[in-house]
């Protein structure tokens, strides 16, 4: 038996995926295998064992992010004010990372400078980080 060795661009691979895999969040999956596999890996290892993938958040869209997961200059001048809702801050995207990449959501969110002042600043989140507003923050912040 004789091995053959293929070659494919990336444009050729997501011309193929949609062809035949639906929804796209599988596309986008496989079309990730083949450029970062530590997380692809962890995220095909639970759609093996019957999970399903993550839901992406569009951008533009608002929720809330815990305070808790996220690093930023000025978190002890944000912390018990009006933008503080329970440990969370709101945001909004701004991008979507992908499904294998670290942070895989890109959002802002307003917070308070050393100046008592208004800010927007961007952080990156995994897709289970992000909040959605139609989940009631009582039952989401633990």
């Amino acid at each position: 038996m004789s091995k053959i060795k293929v070659e494919v661009d990336e444009d050729t691979l997501v011309n193929a995926l949609d062809n035949f895999i639906h929804p796209s969040g599988v596309r986008d999956l496989i079309k990730d295998m083949f450029t970062h596999t530590q997380k692809a890996k962890e995220i095909l290892g639970q759609l093996l064992l019957g999970e399903k993938l993550p839901i992406k958040p569009t951008v533009g869209q608002m929720g809330y992010v815990k305070m808790e997961h996220m690093w930023f200059t000025n978190k002890e001048f944000t912390q018990n004010t009006d933008l503080d809702v329970k440990g969370t801050l709101s945001c909004k995207v701004i991008r979507i990372n992908g499904y294998t990449e670290y942070s895989q959501v890109s959002i802002e969110f307003p917070t308070y400078d050393s100046a008592g002042e208004i800010q927007i600043i961007s952080n990156g989140v995994a897709f289970d980080q992000f909040i959605w507003l139609q989940e009631d923050l009582k039952d989401s912040i633990i």
